[in-house]
């Protein structure tokens, strides 16, 4: 399950990338920054990892659409979510986590 931290912390680093990247940049990094944190942190379910991973072809997106002077971040790390998420997503065995069904 190494791959949901992972995904946590390329959550943390999007949220605080936010801070400096341009004023059209700020809210997307801050959105997908906390969702992505929240739910690589409790991914215990499939559609967690599915969600980051949409969340990451999302950023990727981003990078062509806004016309942003410098891409590089929304390329990579769009890219970074989309493999570690759905490699954790769909690699999940239900069993793992047995005893905590919260979410």
């Amino acid at each position: 399950m190494w791959s949901h931290w992972i995904s946590l912390a390329i959550g943390v680093w999007v949220f605080i990338s936010g801070f400096f990247q341009g004023v059209q940049a700020d809210a997307n990094f801050f959105v997908t920054g906390i969702v992505t944190m929240i739910f690589g942190f409790m991914a215990y379910k499939t559609f967690q990892g599915i969600v980051i991973g949409i969340i990451g072809i999302w950023l990727f997106a981003n990078g062509i659409i806004l016309n942003i002077e410098y891409p590089a971040n929304y390329f990579i790390f769009g890219a970074l979510m989309v493999v570690f998420a759905l490699w954790g997503g769909l690699t999940h065995s239900p069993e793992t986590f047995k005893d905590q069904s919260f979410l």
